[in-house]
This record gives structure tokens, sequence and C-alpha cells, in this order.
């Protein structure tokens, strides 16, 4: 009977416990880490669309900077980037984390993306697919090449046709007649 009556308050204390000092702790790195806190909580649902539009708008709210998604800024997910947050890559629509992964692992490795071209020479052979880069470009994923949006909507299919025949023919050991005139092997692709 003791244990019984015990049991009726002594199991809500010990979870009160429990949550405040949580509670404690969240707090504490609400205030002297925010933007860290933050992107801790953006990272958790960067599943759930809506929950990461009202943390960014929280963030905006704030007056912290979001900085938009970057092929050579952006990490995988939300970082903490001087005084803002960048906006991490696996939170855009339709893209994947190992296809993330690869192509920042061969951005560390091989240094920063110099051109939309030498991004599709690099990663092209990485199992890109066209709705992945559309869904890049159409994030503003590669603005800081200074591309209009349009203009390589209307060209990423050809190239990634390009890079996958390329890579086909090294594979067989073939060779064609337009890759030969072709001898630095740079994508022949006009964006201007």
């Amino acid at each position: 009977d003791e244990m019984a009556g015990f049991a009726k308050y002594a199991f809500n204390k010990s979870h009160a416990a429990a949550y405040a000092a949580l509670s404690y702790q969240t707090a504490y790195l609400k205030k002297y880490y925010p933007n860290e806190f933050l992107c801790s909580i953006l990272n958790n649902r960067v599943n759930n669309i809506e929950e990461v539009t009202k943390y960014l708008l929280y963030l905006k709210s704030r007056n912290v900077p979001v900085y938009p998604p970057d092929i050579n800024m952006s990490k995988p997910y939300f970082s903490c980037e001087g005084k803002g947050v960048r906006f991490g890559l696996v939170a855009l629509r339709n893209v994947g984390l190992s296809n993330i992964n690869a192509i920042v692992d061969e951005r560390n490795e091989n240094g920063k993306f110099a051109s939309f071209e030498d991004f599709i020479m690099r990663c092209g052979g990485m199992g890109l697919n066209k709705r992945l880069v559309e869904n890049m470009i159409l994030a503003g994923v590669f603005d800081s090449f200074g591309i209009a949006r349009a203009r390589l909507l209307s060209i990423y299919e050809s190239a990634l046709d390009t890079v996958t025949r390329r890579m086909r023919s090294q594979i067989t050991g073939q060779t064609d007649l337009f890759s030969m005139d072709n001898e630095g092997g740079e994508l022949a692709l006009s964006i201007e």
C-alpha cells in the first residue's frame, strides 16, 4: 500500500526533475549560442518544410542573416557562418543526402567549383540526375556563378548528357569524332 501511494507522485517528481534539467540546458544554449542552437533545431527538422520555414522566419524576425544555398559555401546541413546561418543543401527538395555528401566531398577534396561546367564535369559521374540538378538550379545553388537560372535550366540536360556519354566512352575505351576536336577536355557549352 505504501509503494502504491508513493508511486502516485514519485514518478511525476522524477519526470519533473529531468524536464527541469533539460529546460535549463536548453535555455542556456539558446541564450549564449542562439545561432548554433537554431541550426541544430533546423537540422533536426530538415525533412519537415513547414517547420524549417517557421524557424527561418523566426531567424529573420531576430535579424539573423539567413544565407541562401550555395554550391561552394553550403554544407549538407544548416551551419553557422559568421553571425548568420547558411542554408543546408539537404533541405532542398528532391535531393538525397548521399548525392549531397558526394558533392561536398568532391568540393572539399578538389577545391571550390569554378563554374557550372566545372561542377558538371567533376560531379557528373556521381549519379547526378536531371531532377537533382534542376532542383539545385531552381533553389539558386549556382547563383554565385553569375549566370541566370533560366540560362542554366536551358543547358543543364545537354551538359549532363555530354558528361554521361563521355564517361561511357572512357569505360569502353572508345573515342568519337567530336571529343577529338576538344583537346582540353572541357564541355562545349555556351552559357553566355
